[in-house]
């Protein structure tokens, strides 16, 4: 079997995550990256994206879980994980990572939190 793995680059979506008051009330954006791994052959003998991981679908999984706020960056790239390799038996690993663009502190940066299985 020849490794494949998709990557989703810059996802952004606004979310209302962090354990300050005003992040839940006002929200920031995030970013997701994600690095998943599977056993694409199928897909590349048949060029049928039935037979892909569908990065389409996966993007909408990751928006609906993201939907959902979370204390934690951790926490939420947690509950990514969870659902996608429940969603999709097909991963076998891979990563999540999710950028705060700019929290709330005093100096300027963005903070990631990256899970890898």
């Amino acid at each position: 079997m020849t490794r494949t793995a998709i990557t989703i680059s810059g996802l952004r979506l606004y979310g209302y995550h962090g354990v300050g008051a005003l992040e839940r009330r006002v929200g920031a954006w995030f970013r997701y990256d994600l690095h998943l791994r599977y056993d694409a052959s199928r897909a590349i003998a048949s060029d049928s994206v039935a037979d892909a991981l569908n990065y389409a679908e996966v993007a909408e999984t990751v928006a609906r879980v993201a939907a959902t706020p979370s204390d934690l960056l951790e926490h939420l790239a947690g509950r990514i994980r969870r659902e996608l390799t429940a969603a999709y038996p097909a991963i076998t690993g891979g990563s999540v990572a999710v950028t705060k663009e700019a929290p709330p502190v005093a100096r300027s940066f963005e903070a990631t939190f990256t899970i890898e299985w």
